[in-house]
Parts: structure tokens; sequence; C-alpha cells
């Protein structure tokens, strides 16, 4: 399984998570990067996560291994996930897409890509 993720609507969807994000955003970044790595290892799935901002032009990866990716969208995450997800598609079509955003989910059903909220994922998957 590929799962495409809108990190910080899932960092936002937790609690504990969120709390952190607001008091220092780098460690809220590594803890969430931390719980999909685990997830992915546990799982034998893959993930790759966008992050808003970034001080970059354009995406840049932070974070790779065989698993897991990691990206700073340089603005908003938004679009760059609904460029990456027809395309990611395309040649995984076991491709989910996590986020509670409508337009990024509305985007993602209209092409048949499955789509999951933030809380639920992070319920689900991550807090085993």
């Amino acid at each position: 399984m590929l799962y495409l993720i809108d990190a910080f609507n899932v960092i936002f969807s937790d609690r504990t998570l969120q709390k952190l994000a607001l008091r220092d955003p780098s460690s809220a970044h590594l803890e969430f990067l931390r719980l999909v790595i685990d997830f992915c290892e546990r799982d034998d799935s893959r993930a790759i996560l966008v992050y808003d901002g970034g001080n970059c032009i354009g995406a840049k990866c932070f974070y790779r291994d065989g698993h897991v990716k990691a990206y700073y969208a340089g603005g908003e995450a938004d679009p760059l996930i609904i460029d990456m997800a027809p395309k990611l598609f395309k040649h995984n079509p076991e491709l989910t897409v996590v986020s509670t955003d409508r337009v990024i989910r509305g985007h993602c059903g209209q092409m048949g890509i499955k789509t999951i909220g933030s809380m639920t994922f992070f319920r689900e998957f991550l807090s085993r």
C-alpha cells in the first residue's frame, strides 16, 4: 500500500502532536515522521509525506528511506498533493490519499483514488 499524506492535517488531528507543533514545529515533524516510519515498517507499506512550507522554492525532499519520503512543499501542501496524486495513482493503483481537505479529497475521488480522513488514519494506523 502507498499513502500520500497531508502531513499537517494528520499532525493537527492528534491533540498531543498538535500541542507539540504549536510549541516546537520541528520536533512535531520528526515525531510524526517517526510514527509513519514505524507504521510503514510494521505494515510493509510506503508513504509520501507532504508538509506545508519549507525554506525552498518548489518541493524539496528532506527525508528518504525504503518506506518513507518526506517533502516540504515550498508553500501550501494542497497543490502539490493534487499534482502528485494522479501521477502516483497511474503506477500505484493501491494509492490512498490521507487528508481532511475537501478539495483534495474531492479531486482524488473524481479520479477514483481512495481517500481517508486524517483523524481516522491516525487512530487506525499510527496509534497502535
